[in-house]
C-alpha cells in the first residue's frame, strides 16, 4: 500500500442465507434475528428471551451496527458498520451447571479455535473475557443473566469480534491495545463462515457442559487460557491483593497465589489488572 493511502476494503452486509447454508449446528443459530442497527444486541436478546414462551436456547441476535454497545463493567464497545461480528447468543443451560464465567471462557475458547481454523492466526484467551492476537484485543465477550416468563434463568452471551476493519478504524486507546482479524492475516474473512464455525465449536463444548462433563471442559479450557504465572493485582470492594495467576477453579474463577503463598479466588466481576 502506498504511503499515506488509506487501506481499501469491501463493505458488504451479512448474508443470512449464506450463513444458514453453512451452519452445521443442531441448535445454536438455527433461529436468527439479523438487523441493520440496534442500540444493543444484549438488550434485544434479553427482551426476546424474557418474553418468549418457547425455549429460546440457541437463538442469535445479530446486527451490523450498535449505537449503545457495551462490554464488561459497562465499558462502551464501538464498531464501524458492516465489517465486524456483533451478536448475542441466548442460552438456557441446566440450572445446576449454569456457570457464567465458565460460559464466557468457553465462548472465548471457541472464538480462539474458529479464528485459528479459518484464518490461521494464533489467538489466545485472556481471563475472563478477551481474545487476543499478539497481545492486542480482537474480541470481547459479555455474559449476563435474565429470567424467562416462568421464572427459569437464561444467559445472554454477547460477542464482538473485529473482523474486516482496518487498523485505522481503531482510534484513541484502541489504536494501541486492539487489532482486527484482517490486519493480522492480511485478507478479509467471510463473516458468515466465521460465525457458523464459531457456533459449531461452541455447541460442542456447551453440549458437554449440559451433559455434566465438566472435567473435560476444564481440561480443554486450561490448555487455552493464557497468562498463568503472570502477576496480577485484584481489587474487590475495599480489598486489594497482588500475586500470580495460578489457574482456574471448577467454576472458571481465577485462582491467584499471593506473595504469602495463600490462594485467593477471583470472580469475573472483580477489578483485575494484569501487570
Amino acid at each position: 500500500m502506498r504511503p499515506g493511502r488509506r487501506e481499501q476494503r469491501r463493505v458488504t452486509e451479512f448474508d443470512t442465507e449464506a450463513f444458514r447454508d453453512l451452519l452445521t449446528t443442531a441448535i445454536l443459530g438455527r433461529r436468527l434475528t439479523a438487523l441493520d442497527s440496534v442500540p444493543s444486541t444484549q438488550d434485544l436478546a434479553r427482551e426476546v428471551a424474557g418474553e418468549s414462551l418457547r425455549n429460546p436456547d440457541g437463538e442469535v441476535v445479530l446486527t451490523e451496527f450498535q449505537t449503545q454497545g457495551r462490554g464488561r463493567r459497562r465499558r462502551a464497545w464501538s464498531s464501524p458498520p458492516n465489517v465486524n461480528l456483533l451478536f448475542s447468543l441466548i442460552l438456557c443451560p441446566r440450572p445446576r451447571i449454569a456457570r457464567p464465567t465458565l460460559i464466557t471462557l468457553l465462548m472465548g475458547g471457541a472464538v480462539r479455535e474458529a479464528l485459528a481454523t479459518g484464518s490461521g492466526v494464533d489467538a489466545s484467551v485472556k481471563w475472563p473475557n478477551d481474545v487476543l492476537i499478539g497481545g492486542r484485543k480482537v474480541a470481547g465477550i459479555l455474559t449476563e443473566e435474565g429470567r424467562r416468563p416462568d421464572g427459569r434463568p437464561f444467559w445472554v452471551v454477547g460477542v464482538g469480534i473485529n473482523v474486516n476493519g482496518s487498523r485505522e478504524d481503531l482510534t484513541g486507546e484502541l489504536a494501541h491495545t486492539a487489532t482486527t482479524l484482517r490486519a493480522e492475516c492480511g485478507h478479509e474473512t467471510p463473516r458468515e463462515e466465521l460465525l457458523a464455525r464459531l457456533l459449531a465449536e461452541f455447541e460442542e463444548h456447551y453440549g458437554a457442559m449440559q451433559r455434566g462433563q465438566l472435567d473435560d471442559i476444564l481440561a480443554w479450557l486450561r490448555r487455552r487460557v493464557d497468562g498463568m504465572g503472570a502477576p496480577v493485582r485484584v481489587r474487590a470492594g475495599d480489598a486489594e491483593i497482588t500475586g500470580a495467576a495460578a489457574g482456574l477453579d471448577d467454576d472458571g474463577a481465577l485462582v491467584v497465589r499471593t506473595s504469602h503463598g495463600t490462594l485467593s479466588r477471583v470472580e469475573a466481576g472483580d477489578d483485575v489488572e494484569w501487570l
